[in-house]
């Protein structure tokens, strides 16, 4: 159970109010060891086992495993921010609909 492990909280985090709305629902009480607003300090520390986090999948050089926590219902959107001007050719392929 999560309120068993220490946790790394990650600080001005997007969906930080989400996460923590149903760790309250959930009546789940984590036993926050650390803070820290760097995603990359974040992922040490749980490379180096000092903690679990929450924290969006990504690609990292540190030996961790991203467990997926779908049924919590935290969805996050992301979207690509361009100037005004026409795009370049590689921006365009990549933000054309599918």
């Amino acid at each position: 159970m999560l309120s068993d492990e220490l946790f790394i909280e990650r600080v001005n985090c997007s969906f930080w109010q989400d996460v923590n709305r149903v760790f309250t629902e959930q009546q789940i009480s984590p036993h926050t060891v650390m803070q820290s607003d760097s995603d990359e300090f974040v992922l040490s520390l749980v490379a180096a086992n000092l903690g679990v986090s929450v924290i969006t999948n990504r690609r990292t050089p540190y030996p961790v495993a991203f467990i997926p926590l779908k049924e919590i219902g935290i969805h996050r959107s992301i979207g690509v921010a361009i100037t005004d001007t026409a795009p370049s050719d590689h921006v365009a392929t990549f933000i054309r609909p599918c």
